[in-house]
């Protein structure tokens, strides 16, 4: 007979207020998401769901003070760290920021909580707009500040989308830097250089490492020949530009549009900070780890997209006709006629049943310019006629560009990763197994039975580390989530 293995899970926690033990702790790691650890506090002298009074001095002290140290948070600099040991050699270090207490309360018993973010939510708080110049519009020489657009986007060839972003927000800081003495008012330039003081602090130094993580996984083929086609590469730039700079409520905005554009997901570090963002077709090419399942019950969903009909086939229709908008007195040029002609496929070749999937071009293809008046009236400059004239040269260029090379390439390369992120979407897989930390969202897993043969191949899109202590006993478990399930005898293209 075997000798049975005895492992025994650990966790230290270093937080505000002293707290150095928990009762119970999960960490939830999901794709798109910051790192989440919840801490659930002894009560009293005891561990666990133990009966308190639900008022008790002890218990609501710790809440308050919890609550101070969150709302009173003046320091970019993590204030959490937990580490954990799954027993068995695997261990998972996390550092980050308590944002506040919680009670679920019981009759007789209250169970108090903390928890934090991984310190990679200080992405969040990163504020690219105030260097666009748009936060001060009157007239004069401050007006300059607003032809940041061009000064920041031309001339940027880098051959990988983390580098050009990378150039890209180092070229609008750089051009803010340059002209913020031209805005007209003081409270302006003093609020917009305290955010770029809190910029540096935190924010822009993680936006600069998520872009560092990403250049392994944003393999684009197309992107190596973009500098080929200057009229594309110009409006591309422009067009990140202008998303970087987008006004929004947190930083978060600016990355799902980033992901929409690219067909991208982020997966968070082990140990709390930005990760890398990654190509959604990765989620079915990525090549498999192995995962011997090692529990007797799992839960299965393997209906499509729509319940009813796979996917056959993504089909994108744009620019078709030789024109634009625009004439004299415009303030802008809109390049793009969605008429309906279909430019990209994928796959190529349509099956006998099945829905279609219809998108446009991404935003980086259908753009808009922004100009001054050039009829001359309201005040603006005679010479502005000779930009604007430009412009509408510029943009007859453009509408060509679905015949180019390296954009028919990077349509038909967009198509099939929507294709690919979308065909499986509704296939799920869940299970629980025994605490193994090795295990983190963003890989590829074939999963296979005690005897190692295959039962599944699918993608970890989140995972709950949790560890419990309650008297006389304890648990330790990983709830893992998969998508885009592939069963034995069936394959994707």
């Amino acid at each position: 007979m075997a000798e049975t293995q005895i492992i025994t899970p650990s966790v230290a926690v270093t937080a505000p207020l002293g707290l150095s033990s928990a009762a119970s702790v999960t960490l939830s790691a999901a794709v798109n998401s910051d790192v989440v650890i919840t801490m659930t506090l002894h009560g009293g002298e005891q561990a666990g769901n133990a009966a308190i009074p639900a008022f008790n001095g002890q218990v609501s002290e710790i809440m308050g003070q919890a609550q101070a140290a969150a709302y009173g948070r003046t320091s970019m600099s993590p204030d959490t760290r937990v580490n954990i040991d799954d027993g068995r050699g695997g261990q998972l270090l996390f550092e980050g920021f308590m944002v506040g207490p919680a009670y679920q309360l019981f009759r007789g018993s209250v169970q108090p909580s903390l928890r934090a973010v991984g310190k990679g939510a200080i992405l969040e708080h990163l504020k690219l707009d105030i260097y666009s110049g748009r936060f001060d519009h009157s007239s004069g020489p401050s007006g300059k500040l607003s032809e940041g657009l061009n000064t920041a986007s031309t001339g940027v060839e880098a051959d990988s989308l983390p580098q050009r972003l990378l150039d890209l927000t180092g070229r609008l800081i750089e051009h803010w830097t340059a002209n913020k003495q031209l805005t007209t008012s003081q409270l302006t330039k003093t609020l917009s250089e305290n955010r770029h003081a809190l910029n540096q602090q935190g924010p822009l130094p993680a936006w600069k490492r998520l872009l560092e993580n990403s250049k392994s996984f944003l393999d684009f083929a197309w992107f190596q020949r973009m500098a080929d086609n200057q009229a594309f590469n110009n409006s591309f730039n422009d067009a990140l530009v202008q998303t970087l700079r987008s006004e929004s409520p947190g930083f978060s905005s600016v990355l799902a549009s980033l992901a929409a554009q690219f067909n991208l997901f982020s997966v968070p570090s082990r140990d709390g900070d930005v990760g890398s963002l990654r190509r959604l077709e990765q989620q079915v090419t990525l090549s498999p780890r192995t995962l011997r399942l090692s529990t007797e019950s799992i839960m299965t969903s393997v209906a499509p997209p729509n319940g009813l009909f796979p996917l056959a086939q993504v089909v994108m229709r744009g620019v078709a006709r030789k024109a634009f908008n625009g004439s004299r007195g415009s303030t802008s040029v809109t390049v793009g006629d969605t008429d309906g002609q279909v430019v990209a496929v994928y796959p190529e070749t349509v099956a006998s049943a099945g829905d279609v999937l219809t998108i446009g071009p991404p935003r980086f293809m259908d753009f808009v310019l922004p100009f001054f008046d050039a009829s001359g009236s309201g005040g603006k400059k005679a010479e502005d006629y000779d930009r604007f004239a430009t412009a509408l040269d510029y943009s007859a260029k453009l509408v060509d560009r679905f015949e180019d090379e390296v954009v028919r390439t990077m349509v038909a390369d967009y198509c099939k990763s929507v294709y690919r992120a979308n065909a499986l979407a509704g296939s799920q897989v869940s299970f629980s197994t025994p605490l193994d930390l090795s295990l983190w969202p963003g890989e590829r897993y074939e999963v296979t039975d005690a005897e190692g043969r295959p039962i599944f191949t699918g993608f970890l899109t989140g995972v709950d580390h949790a560890l419990s202590r309650i008297p006389g006993g304890g648990a330790a478990s990983s709830r893992l989530n998969f998508t885009h399930i592939v069963f034995p005898g069936y394959s994707v293209a």
